[in-house]
């Protein structure tokens, strides 16, 4: 019963008295019959990337690190914190760069982070390089799910 009370209380105060015309639905103020557009949100067709850089020991090459310092051998030495890593696009145009920031190791390897803003979407393909250790190739779904990178055994 309060709850017929109360969408009754509700109608009359929407849609004012209770005379013939107030009542009648086709007097009714109408409702809008679509939904005003949107502009785009800004950025709407860019995404982020987040990433991580993995070294670890090979055979000869023994790596190491703990939670503040990273230690590689020699044939490693271009690998470290601050080491550019760039995205391409599919005519491996450059897109956007990132630097290599140290985020802990293990007895046996270093991790490292990185991350992309403004990733265009759309393209057929993206690449990640680091300059002088190859590139590697990604969809824009694997992109969206985060990179994770390990050079080593």
């Amino acid at each position: 019963v309060f709850a017929v009370v109360a969408v009754i209380a509700l109608g009359l105060a929407l849609f004012g008295g209770t005379d013939r015309e107030t009542t009648d639905p086709t007097t009714w103020p109408a409702f809008p019959s679509s939904v005003p557009s949107r502009d785009p949100v800004p950025g709407a067709s860019e995404f982020p990337v987040g990433g991580t850089f993995v070294v670890t020991s090979s055979p000869g090459e023994p790596v190491s690190g703990d939670a503040e310092t990273c230690s590689l051998p020699v044939t490693l030495s271009d690998i470290g914190e601050g080491t550019l890593i760039t995205l391409l696009d599919a005519t491996r145009a450059p897109i956007t760069e990132s630097m290599l920031s140290y985020d802990g190791g293990t007895s046996s390897s270093c991790t490292y982070t990185f991350g992309f803003e403004g990733v265009p979407a759309g393209e057929s393909f993206y690449v990640v390089e680091i300059q002088g250790r190859g590139q590697l190739v990604y969809t824009e779904r694997e992109l969206r799910e985060g990179v994770d990178i390990t050079l080593g055994r």
